[in-house]
């Protein structure tokens, strides 16, 4: 199944190729980059990808024009990383709590077939011991 395609500015690909490559918290895996003028079309597997693509659109690129001024683009950038570090550890956390969640549900789901598969066998158990009692006996 194709995932859809985000445009992102070329100084934002820059930023996450960095990023990712010192990423301890979620390795960002960039599949695709298309160049349509000046923008970069990326074709991602994960949705996390889109996450972290939408955060650094709505956050990063609104605030922080890339100029000129090489010492002052190092310092936004620093901090932008520490925010996105971050902003990137709290969303891997909520994967995982969803994660946990979703184990939870499926052990209970589990439980409750368990208990009707149960319930089968023992009204089946039930309906053949009425059945037995109803037959006269040979004699």
């Amino acid at each position: 199944m194709e995932r859809p395609m985000t445009p992102v500015p070329i100084q934002a690909i820059f930023f996450i190729f960095i990023y990712s490559s010192g990423c301890n918290f979620l390795k960002i895996e960039l599949i695709n980059i298309y160049t349509i003028g000046d923008y970069q079309l990326i074709q991602y597997d994960k949705p996390e990808t889109a996450l972290i693509l939408d955060w650094f659109c709505r956050n990063y690129l609104k605030e922080c024009q890339m100029d000129n001024e090489h010492d002052d683009k190092m310092i936004n950038l620093d901090s932008r990383i520490m925010y996105l570090e971050d902003s990137i550890q709290q969303m891997s956390l909520q994967l995982m709590k969803k994660d946990r969640l979703i184990e939870i549900m499926q052990l209970k789901i589990a439980s409750l077939e368990d208990k009707l598969k149960d319930m089968d066998e023992r009204k089946m158990n039930r309906a053949s011991a009425d059945a037995s009692e109803e037959r006269p006996p040979h004699y």
